[in-house]
């Protein structure tokens, strides 16, 4: 039986995603820990994550992703954070995760980007699924996903 296809509307996001085959059965050896108090939004940016084969561990606040980090800090290979949340922003989450696992790679997302100048470039939302995925593989030295100008990753890399 053919296996269903998915389409996501990234919520206005502008962009409509169908996963290949490729992507759907691609096994990413990466974690990603997805932070945002937008459920909706961390819900989609899951699925898009999801999509391109990176297992995603979600958490609500801040709170909650520092405690499935400590109970498992050596298989979460990225933290993605949006910046301003309630009780803990995301650089303050960074700070306290890069005290147990200083190695770890941080990707910001935010939809106020003016106000953060000082945090360097970070994933504007609303973004697309090529943009998240574009900036993750970037961040983990990995592959583009399918369907993505290679030369703009290696821009990203640089």
């Amino acid at each position: 039986m053919a296996r269903p296809t998915r389409i996501f509307y990234c919520m206005g996001m502008g962009e409509l995603m169908r996963p290949s085959e490729a992507a759907t059965s691609r096994e990413n050896q990466a974690t990603v820990l997805v932070v945002d108090d937008d459920i909706r939004l961390l819900g989609v940016t899951a699925a898009m994550l999801r999509t391109e084969g990176y297992r995603v561990l979600k958490a609500g606040t801040p709170e909650e992703a520092v405690r499935v980090f400590e109970q498992r800090p050596s298989e979460i290979d990225l933290l993605l954070s949006d910046v301003l949340m309630p009780g803990m922003s995301g650089p303050e989450l960074e700070t306290r995760l890069h005290r147990i696992r200083p190695d770890l790679p941080v990707i910001f997302m935010t939809g106020h980007p003016g106000q953060i100048a000082a945090l360097g470039e970070v994933l504007e939302k609303p973004f697309g699924m090529h943009d998240l995925c574009g900036r993750v593989a970037a961040a983990l030295g990995g592959p583009a996903p399918l369907g993505m100008d290679r030369s703009w990753l290696d821009r990203m890399r640089r």
